[in-house]
């Protein structure tokens, strides 16, 4: 079913009073509600694809951050390995 906004409701009335055939009415109004809704269909596919990207640029960041935490981490680490040998032994 075809949302039924004021426009089409205002042209349904229009052919009503001025007496056109239904099927030229209603074959044009789904005409256009089949290109509305391929608008929006694309205009979805748009959007889908616009957060993929910023998705994957946002896991790319968050990738890089971890690996640089994980080499700090690795390097204190060592750090305190090398500083627990150096300790003098009782």
């Amino acid at each position: 079913m075809l949302p039924m906004n004021l426009e089409n409701f205002i042209l349904l009335g229009i052919a009503a009073a001025t007496g056109l055939t239904t099927k030229i009415v209603w074959d044009w109004l789904l005409k256009r509600g089949v290109n509305g809704i391929k608008n929006e269909i694309t205009n979805m596919k748009e959007k889908v694809k616009y957060f993929d990207e910023v998705n994957q640029r946002e896991h790319l960041q968050l990738s890089s951050s971890i690996e640089d935490v994980k080499g700090k981490v690795d390097s204190i680490n060592e750090h305190v390995i090398k500083i627990y040998r150096d300790m003098p032994k009782k």
